[in-house]
């Protein structure tokens, strides 16, 4: 009997336990995330990648990035994108899981022309599994499907997945750099210039990326970050 009760209560520790780590789990899926592949970053919600493939790119400098190290406090993030023995260009993720946000900052670290005509960005390869794209360009709004359609000056965009979650992509401003949307290459993101030559900044504000599992959570996630409160963004 005695024997008995002991293998109950080891029986009860370990569906317990297999409850905790499988909510756990899910919770984590449903938070944004970030993971490194072939030193690009992939950013992930609901367990699934929401976009894929990207790198900081500075016009007219030569970035070879060989590796990528990763730096992690808490939910704040650095990517360290090395691309000599000495040097390397920084992007900072700063993820809110409970407004399913993820702020991104850019530090050149001199490595950059500092000439204003050069943009400062962070570009990606592909937005996997979409349905269609808002985008909104000088108060209009048109529908795309895919991202070779996204034209340049692009204020942000919203996007519809497949498994009908939505998605905003918006740039950010600040510290003398204006951004937008636009392509380059082969790649497309948020280009950002700054207003002058001779310049030198890091921690640049480069874009903001959230979710919602539908439109209207959207809205809420958007609302809450007093980051964009003063864009004038509505769909």
């Amino acid at each position: 009997m005695v024997k008995f009760k002991y293998i109950y209560k080891a029986i009860i520790f370990i569906v317990v336990s297999i409850l905790i780590l499988t909510c756990q789990r899910k919770s984590h899926e449903m938070n944004p995330g970030i993971k490194v592949h072939f030193n690009k970053l992939n950013i992930i919600w609901n367990g699934v990648n929401r976009i894929i493939g990207g790198v900081p790119v500075l016009e007219n400098t030569n970035i070879k990035c060989h590796e990528v190290h990763t730096v992690e406090n808490d939910t704040n993030f650095i990517f360290e994108f090395l691309h000599n023995f000495e040097d390397h260009v920084e992007i900072k993720a700063i993820i809110s899981p409970n407004h399913n946000s993820i702020i991104f900052y850019l530090s050149p670290n001199n490595y950059h022309t500092q000439k204003a005509c050069d943009f400062v960005s962070m570009l990606f390869e592909e937005l996997p599994q979409i349905e269609v794209i808002q985008a909104y360009r000088n108060g209009v709004n048109s529908l795309i499907t895919e991202k070779d359609s996204l034209k340049d000056s692009t204020d942000f965009l919203i996007i519809k997945y497949k498994d009908q979650k939505y998605g905003a992509l918006i740039p950010l401003h600040g510290k003398g750099y204006t951004a937008s949307l636009g392509k380059y290459k082969n790649m497309f993101g948020i280009k950002s210039y700054h207003t002058k030559d001779g310049h030198n900044e890091n921690e640049i504000p480069i874009a903001i990326m959230a979710f919602g599992n539908d439109k209207d959570a959207l809205k809420r996630t958007l609302n809450n970050e007093s980051i964009i409160k003063n864009l004038p963004i509505e769909f």
